[in-house]
């Protein structure tokens, strides 16, 4: 994105999430919905400079039917490039 933002703290309130995707081969598509979805995201940035490179994420919410629990906690270190050789 051309624009640099630091976001401090975003939080997601009650919000539905629905994840489709086709298999190229079989041509069919499967999808998971994410329901009554709960989350504070830390450190929201695309900026390489800034002095926090660590982005945390913790979100519940229910799926399958929306009668299963999920809770999740992600840590993304920011910026960090890998490079594998094959």
């Amino acid at each position: 994105m051309p624009l640099q933002f630091n976001i401090r703290k975003v939080n997601v309130r009650n919000s539905f999430v629905e994840y489709k995707e086709r298999n190229h081969i079989t041509r069919q598509s499967g999808l998971v919905q994410f329901y009554s979805v709960n989350g504070t995201i830390t450190n929201f940035t695309n900026d390489k400079h800034a002095p926090n490179k660590v982005m945390k994420a913790f979100i519940s919410s229910s799926f399958s039917l929306n009668k299963t629990p999920l809770e999740t906690n992600w840590t993304f270190y920011l910026f960090i490039l890998k490079v594998a050789l094959m």
